[in-house]
């Protein structure tokens, strides 16, 4: 019996051996898609940043005019019917009566948001934004050479423009803003503790500043969580669910929001790096303390986190005539914070809330972090609803000190051969595990001089923002020179317009093996529209967008602030166990009934966008 055991033992040991060898070998499989799939992204990034010193040629620019084909309006040169065995469209049926949706696998298409497409013919007028569309038209040889499997490559620049292949039409026309993505986010500023300071006072009721109500039911555990989709879901429940009224007091906000990360400091359960609190307010302190009073707490309290080697910045926003602008300003630049003043009647929130991540994308681009890569948890594509995944990189332009952020590079990928290979769902928590890994960025470290961070406040909202140095004159070498022939930039950038008016059905949803839109197709999307209906909240898909690759708590100020704090602050410790973000770095603090559930792809949340896309 004794060598009986013996044999069994080894027996044993034996397939244990081979059984690891066999997973070892999976994983090495794996792992070499990866790096391929960053090796890719790295590359495009490399070629965007070389087009990019490009720009300012008179040849760059007298070639883009009318060369551009616009995701809503255009008819793409070499379009074709997508086959049903590559992808499935539901909004022009699925499949049914042999309909499906067009798109053009040798061709780029660029994307604008409708605010920012305020010229003739849908055209932006921002020089800044035409000249990003003029410059990564430059890259489009290179995104067709390289796209020959048909997944998504595209390049979203700090302006808002995106250009993407293949070409195919957006559902939603106007809606995409690449600036809000997570993939872009995530990309842009790396690990972070966030905080939001939401004004909840009776006045942001004022140009629907706020909507929904705020449910005071129960106090939540204290604590942060990681950034998932589910619980950014439960996040904009939350902020959905908030009602405006009473007075405001920055104290209390800045209070509960300092309580908060010091908690979770103790706890153990954050980053580990760079706090970021955004504090958002239409009107002026009425709690009855100085604005010096305010100040000297908020600097304490950054001191305070110092000293537990957290560098704290403070990004204020002024909403609407009657903020309080110069404390706003003031508390910003006492932390090296940025402070953006917007308009009631303008979509100015969406631009000026991603200007946190501008000021942390300075710390990616040397270093440790200079080929840092970030990949976004699987998700279900929006085109044909197959689990996929993306990888993002940061783009710059390193003539200037600091290098100016760009835009991100970004590639996507199906998640069936990694599936296949490790016969693992794509959703498993061991797949996810794998993808925090991978993206572990160090804590960029952000060591400006006064006047660079004035130039990026300069580059962000003007010399009003600035705080030491407003002539632009003194940011010479930090500032992207001018082109000199700024003049010749084209003021009608699309090739055709040809699809101006009609819907995506009209525009997109064809006969399997066309190369034109079908009226029948078309009646069929038609159908299927009118028995759906979807509401977007574009400002709510800001403020869920910005928070990845961060821990987020949701604070509003004041009369309100200990309800909305405690229902926006929960999830527990062990969500921490139970959930991951990709970027190993962001909690979110939500309500005590928000159990964990399966909710949108991150990349394609309902009360963002509703495109027909895979972003």
């Amino acid at each position: 019996m004794g060598k009986l055991s013996i044999l069994s033992i080894a027996l044993l040991l034996l397939l244990q051996r081979n059984v690891d060898a066999a997973i070892f070998e999976k994983e090495q499989q794996v792992k070499a898609v990866f790096e391929q799939m960053e090796t890719d992204v790295l590359a495009f990034a490399d070629e965007i940043e070389r087009v990019y010193q490009n720009r300012c040629d008179i040849e760059t620019l007298n070639q883009c005019g009318r060369s551009n084909f616009n995701d809503c309006t255009s008819t793409y040169p070499n379009q074709m019917c997508m086959d049903s065995s590559e992808m499935l469209v539901s909004a022009c049926g699925s499949g049914s009566n042999g309909c499906n949706a067009l798109w053009d696998k040798t061709q780029t298409a660029v994307r604008i948001p409708a605010r920012l497409a305020n010229g003739q013919g849908g055209n932006p007028s921002d020089d800044d934004l035409v000249e990003s569309i003029c410059y990564s038209r430059l890259a489009e040889p290179y995104m067709i050479k390289n796209n020959q499997d048909g997944n998504q490559m595209y390049y979203g620049s700090a302006t808002g423009s995106l250009r993407i292949i293949p070409a195919q039409h957006s559902e939603v026309c106007g809606l995409y803003d690449p600036r809000r993505r997570p993939w872009f986010v995530a990309a842009s500023s790396g690990p972070k503790d966030v905080v939001i300071v939401m004004d909840v006072s009776g006045s942001m009721e004022d140009y629907g500043r706020m909507r929904g109500r705020v449910d005071k039911g129960g106090e939540g555990v204290r604590g942060l969580v990681r950034a998932t989709r589910q619980n950014k879901d439960r996040l904009l429940d939350d902020i959905n669910k908030l009602q405006p009224g009473g007075g405001t007091s920055f104290y209390s906000g800045f209070d509960s929001a300092f309580n908060e990360l010091e908690y979770t400091i103790e706890q153990e359960s954050t980053t580990g790096c760079n706090v970021a609190i955004l504090f958002l307010t239409d009107g002026e302190n009425t709690d009855g303390r100085n604005e010096d009073e305010v100040i000297d707490f908020v600097n304490q309290r950054t001191a305070r986190l110092a000293q537990k080697d957290r560098q704290t910045t403070v990004f204020t926003f002024s909403l609407g005539y009657q903020a309080d602008d110069q404390v706003m300003k003031r508390i910003a630049c006492s932390t090296g914070g940025l402070w953006q003043k917007v308009d009631d009647m303008s979509d100015d929130l969406v631009d000026a809330m991603s200007s946190y991540y501008q000021l942390y994308a300075l710390g990616l681009s040397s270093g440790e972090n200079e080929h840092f890569t970030a990949w976004v948890e699987p998700y279900a594509f929006h085109i044909g609803g197959k689990m996929g995944t993306s990888v993002s990189t940061p783009v710059y332009d390193h003539s200037t000190s600091p290098p100016l952020f760009l835009g991100v590079a970004t590639l996507d990928m199906y998640m069936n051969s990694i599936e296949e290979i490790l016969e693992e769902d794509a959703s498993s928590s061991t797949m996810l595990d794998r993808f925090v890994t991978r993206s572990t960025a160090r804590c960029p470290k952000i060591d400006l001089t006064d006047l660079q961070l004035d130039g990026l406040r300069f580059v962000n909202a003007g010399s009003e923002a600035t705080c030491t140095y407003s002539n632009v004159t003194e940011f010479q070498g930090i500032l992207p020179e001018r082109c000199p022939f700024i003049s010749d930039l084209p003021n009608n950038l699309w090739e055709n317009t040809d699809m101006a008016g009609r819907n995506y059905g009209e525009r997109a949803c064809c006969e399997q093996g066309s190369t034109a839109p079908s009226n029948t197709c078309a009646a069929l999307a038609a159908s299927l529209r009118a028995h759906s209906s979807e509401e977007v909240s574009s400002q709510i898909g800001i403020i869920v967008g910005i928070i990845v690759a961060a821990l987020v708590v949701v604070i509003g100020i004041p009369m309100f602030f200990i309800f909305v704090n405690r229902r926006s602050e929960t999830k527990h410790k062990k969500m921490m166990r139970q959930g991951s973000n990709v970027n190993a770095g962001m909690n979110i603090i939500m309500p005590p009934e928000a159990a964990l559930s399966a909710s949108a792809p991150p990349l394609n949340p309902d009360f963002c966008q509703t495109e027909a896309t895979n972003m």
